[in-house]
């Protein structure tokens, strides 16, 4: 059919199955053309497809509410409800966004960003439908490893022991991002593997006209144990083909008839239907412009995540231990396979309070992990590794304005969230020499926690290394007109355009964001310029903010009042008079 004359999905209810077959097909085949042009989530929109048709076709939505967790496997759902039209602007500056979001259409009924969070939302999606007398079916599609998210298991706990209807669709793909990890992993692999229990379970209704529960109940401990899930209160159907439409409705259409918690468990395979991602699938899960006819993708340049994991691995020559939740390929961490690297999955609470476990036997541990994601470890970093001090060194990645995942993803809090704690040193290199100088004072001079803050991107390696002894800034350049004060990347490129365009500043690098050089801020205070502080990050707990609450320093701050949404990083810093033009602007109006 013509994908393009689509509006929303209540066309599927009238197709059979082998044309609902055909439009997977279609769409597989739309998918693997169209994100070649823009990137996006491959792998995982691919695995996907018959189980999105199979629940826009049982379901009727948006009355019913289907949630993605984390959402960026919803691209077919994106197309079925007749925004395919929208597809090559996917990921763009003011395009479709590659996740659900409410503004976009009425069938995205939840935004999701971040991992593990469908179970609850969807709990009080069914507390609210209650609290209006509304029947509303309510469906969780989790997978891609957001069950190893401990909220996910908070959830699924409460919602056992109600006597309420929702239904959890388990997308087991065994995969997150990198391969899935713990023992979760394992009980539903041996879910998939053993059979006995659930064929026999299926066929005991046809030959008894008795209750069965007693006796399925007792035979389950002798056949094959006790299935996880229905422990906890849901009936349970599967494993069901992922990637059978007809068996997939059927199962749909039986839970849509159920009155208490019900978990699908389906299986699908991550990249299904093209070769390149399906043999790599990690590599495929989130890609940039790639070639279809053989998944050959542009070569890319030193990435900071590889630049710093290398540094990191240089300079500590004793026993590490590397910690990281379900991001070793993102966080380049490759390197550490050889070494004490350890995947927690997506479980950046209990990654981070493992490390404290780690720093109070006095071991030099190094957790990598992306800025957005930190939030999750808010209470964790606080409470159990900054309020005792422990020396624990965080790499935070993809810091600042990240570009095309939209507002979910944006690296600007975690200056706001590390300001606040105590003990907590912050940094922020501008090149990989500074890096690799910041990483030797972090493991090797301090005894604190100690964060390492870079940006998504590709960087160089700089310069012949200094040595640090102390929490110091850099005075870059010197100049009569005004003080310019800013970290990482952006020194170097404020420094240049200033320079080329015959203005005479005196250019602060503070790579140390916390504790600030007081020296420098002394003599900053003293000097009876006009101050800029230009930083990528939020404005409240930034370090403008703190140097002009704590020493009056009266400075002009250039950063964000919102979250950016998607797009490349010259249009956000653009949107947002972050960008070269309006620097200068600034820096003139402060001049004159």
């Amino acid at each position: 059919m013509d994908l393009f004359s689509i509006k929303d999905p209540h066309f599927l209810k009238q197709l059979s199955p082998d044309e609902l077959e055909n439009l997977s097909d279609d769409i597989r085949q739309f998918l693997i053309e169209s994100i070649s042009k823009t990137g996006g989530h491959l792998a995982s929109n691919l695995g996907v497809v018959e189980l999105t048709v199979a629940l826009h076709k049982v379901f009727d939505t948006p009355e019913d509410k289907i949630i993605f967790d984390v959402g960026h496997q919803s691209y077919v759902h994106k197309i079925l409800t007749g925004r395919i039209n929208q597809f090559p602007t996917l990921r763009q500056y003011k395009g479709l966004s590659g996740y659900p979001k409410t503004v976009e259409s009425d069938y995205d009924t939840f935004e999701t960003g971040h991992s593990s969070t469908s179970i609850s939302a969807a709990t009080g999606f069914v507390v609210a439908n209650k609290n209006q007398n509304k029947n509303d079916q309510v469906i969780a599609v989790i997978g891609d490893g957001a069950m190893t998210g401990g909220m996910a298991f908070e959830a699924i706990n409460y919602f056992g022991h109600t006597d309420q209807k929702m239904i959890i669709v388990l997308n087991d793909n065994e995969m997150s991002i990198s391969d899935n990890v713990g023992a979760l992993s394992k009980v539903l692999k041996g879910v998939r593997s053993s059979r006995g229990y659930i064929n026999f379970k299926n066929l005991i209704p046809r030959f008894l006209k008795t209750p069965i529960n007693k006796l399925t109940n007792a035979l389950k401990y002798t056949i094959e144990g006790t299935n996880i899930f229905e422990t906890l209160g849901y009936k349970y159907y599967g494993p069901v083909d992922g990637h059978n439409i007809p068996k997939l409705i059927k199962y749909l259409e039986v839970a849509k008839k159920e009155t208490r918690p019900v978990i699908v468990h389906v299986r699908t395979k991550k990249g299904k239907g093209y070769e390149p991602a399906e043999n790599n699938q990690e590599k495929y899960h989130g890609v940039g412009y790639y070639e279809v006819e053989n998944g050959n993708t542009k070569k890319p340049g030193l990435s900071w995540s590889v630049g710093v994991s290398g540094i990191v691995n240089d300079v500590v020559k004793d026993k590490l231990t590397v910690i990281t939740p379900a991001m070793i390929s993102g966080s380049g961490l490759n390197v550490f396979k050889s070494r004490d690297l350890i995947d927690v999955g997506i479980a950046e609470g209990h990654a981070a309070t493992m490390a404290a476990g780690i720093a109070t036997m006095g071991q030099k541990v190094y957790l990598p992990i992306y800025s957005t994601f930190a939030q999750r470890a808010y209470d964790q970093i606080l409470h159990d590794i900054c309020r005792t001090d422990l020396h624990v060194v965080f790499g935070v990645d993809r810091a600042g304005i990240v570009p095309n995942d939209g507002d979910t993803h944006q690296g600007i809090f975690d200056l706001s969230m590390f300001m606040a704690m105590p003990n907590m040193i912050i940094t922020q290199p501008k090149d990989l020499s500074e890096a690799r100088e910041l990483i030797e004072f972090g493991f090797n001079k301090n005894k604190h926690p100690f964060v390492i803050r870079y940006p998504k991107g590709n960087t160089s390696n700089g310069r012949e290394c200094n040595v640090i002894d102390s929490p110091t800034w850099i005075k870059e350049h010197e100049g009569n007109q005004i003080n310019v004060i800013s970290y990482g990347p952006n020194v170097t490129r404020i420094q240049e355009l200033l320079v080329n365009n015959g203005i005479s500043a005196n250019i602060y690098n503070a790579r140390f964001i916390k504790p600030v050089d007081k020296t420098m801020v002394n003599e900053i205070v003293s000097n009876n310029l006009p101050t800029l502080v230009y930083e990528e990050v939020i404005d409240t707990g930034s370090l403008g903010f703190y140097l002009n609450a704590k020493y009056q320093l009266n400075a002009h701050c250039m950063n964000l009042t919102d979250i950016p949404d998607h797009g490349s990083v010259e249009e956000l810093l653009k949107h947002h008079k972050l960008d070269d033009e309006s620097i200068l602007k600034k820096v003139k109006e402060l001049c004159d």
